[in-house]
Parts: C-alpha cells; structure tokens; sequence
C-alpha cells in the first residue's frame, strides 16, 4: 500500500501580527512569507525572524 505525502505552503495576505501564520506552522504547513499593507505589521516581535513581512506586494519569486 502507497503513502502519499504532501508537503502543503501558504503565503499569509494580510497577515497582521501573525495568528494564522503560526497557527499554519503548528500543524506543519510551510509559510512562505507574509503580506499587509499596515505599516504597523512590519516590525511584530517574533513575527519577523518566522517569515518575511513584504508590504503591499509579494516579491515575484513567490507569485
């Protein structure tokens, strides 16, 4: 019998301090960055060493 694994990502839009962002690493999904466009966002304690805060648009890698 086959086991498929699947190894799931997400970009977290409007992230705001993170909630959903940490909620998704607790149960193994890969956070690929997080973006908001409130400036206030930008600089969450322990926020920004889990996943890069872009403001107002995602580098094009990540598109």
């Amino acid at each position: 019998m086959a086991v498929l694994i699947v190894k799931m990502e997400a970009i977290d839009l409007f992230c705001g301090i993170g909630g959903l962002t940490y909620g998704l690493q607790q149960t193994n999904i890969n956070v690929l960055a997080g973006l908001d466009n409130d400036q206030s966002c930008e600089y969450v304690p322990g926020l920004t060493t889990i996943v890069p805060i872009h403001k107002n648009q995602l580098p094009q890698q990540l598109v």
